[in-house]
């Protein structure tokens, strides 16, 4: 039987208790469903039915996800795609919402989550009454009830964006599903990206009973110098701006490469330790906001 207020939802994902228990919220919330398992059967179904919203696994087995992912969002403009994965990364976040999905749900799917992304992605599934009410809220959005409230919302240029770690508000919620549901991946998968002397033995250790002790990376021996400027030496980033000071009047102006930076926090370094600074010590910096001050505190964090 064909909705006629349209709010038709695609659930394509081989996990047959996630495929079961999204279609029971989906239908539960008002919606029509049409369910499949393979990549397949859901190119297929998007050829033959317009869609409201469509929940697409990255792990679908047949065709690749991808793919069938940006078919939903190519051939249906108007269509909300969802992701879901059981294997989530960084990478396969940002191809998901450079794509164009509007959330990424990690696997297992709680009901909780399943209830809070049919709400926020998808919207209610009656239409709000005609009338007073919306009047009454276009009227007040036109009035401006506050100075210290701002609203508005100025997205960045496309160009922009696309160069972004985090390019999209879909791209960081589904970056911040991931951490809340998999700490311990997500931030393990980020901490792969620097460079570790040792990698870490447990990545969180916490004690609440007699008091509250919390760990991260227990084990691990990093330096945060080398990971600022001495790791970027060996790539394209050598003769790149590290640092771009802008002084008060405008034509003050002192860029440093990653090179030179890297000279002078390793000159500074050995300045420190020839006045006796060693690994532990306690160093005071007086200094404005100038590149000598962040010079001083890589060589502070150079030295220990």
């Amino acid at each position: 039987m064909e909705d006629k207020n349209g709010r038709v939802v695609l659930v394509a994902e081989s996990d047959t208790p996630t495929r079961e228990a999204l279609a029971s919220r989906l239908t539960k919330g008002g919606y029509q469903v049409v369910a499949v398992e393979t990549g397949d059967q859901a190119t297929k179904a998007l050829g033959a039915k317009d869609f409201t919203a469509a929940f697409i696994s990255l792990e679908l087995s047949g065709k690749n996800s991808i793919s069938v992912l940006k078919r939903a969002i190519k051939s249906q403009p108007g269509l909300k795609a969802i992701a879901i994965t059981a294997a989530p990364s960084v990478d396969a976040v940002t191809e998901a919402t450079k794509i164009g999905a509007v959330d990424y749900l990690i696997k297992p799917l709680g009901r909780d989550e399943m209830d809070r992304a049919i709400k926020e992605d998808l919207g209610q599934a009656t239409a709000p009454a005609a009338g007073g009410k919306a009047k009454q809220a276009d009227s007040r959005e036109k009035e401006i009830t506050s100075m210290m409230e701002e609203t508005r919302v100025f997205p960045p240029p496309r160009e922009f964006s696309d160069k972004a770690a985090v390019g999209s508000m879909a791209a960081y919620k589904g970056l911040y599903n991931w951490s809340v549901k998999d700490p311990d991946g997500f931030w393990g998968q980020l901490a792969e990206q620097l460079d570790w002397y040792k990698k870490w033995d447990s990545f969180r250790v916490y004690d609440f009973k007699d008091k509250p002790d919390v760990r991260h990376f227990v084990g691990g021996k990093i330096n945060v110098s080398y990971n600022c400027v001495d790791r970027h030496l060996k790539t394209w980033r050598k003769n790149k701006a590290a640092i771009v000071w802008q002084g008060e009047p405008e034509e003050d102006v002192r860029i440093l490469t990653y090179e030179q930076l890297y000279y002078q926090v390793c000159k500074f370094a050995n300045v420190l330790k020839k006045l006796g600074v060693k690994k532990g010590d306690t160093v005071s910096v007086y200094l404005p906001m100038i590149p000598e001050l962040a010079i001083t505190m890589l060589a502070c964090a150079r030295i220990g």
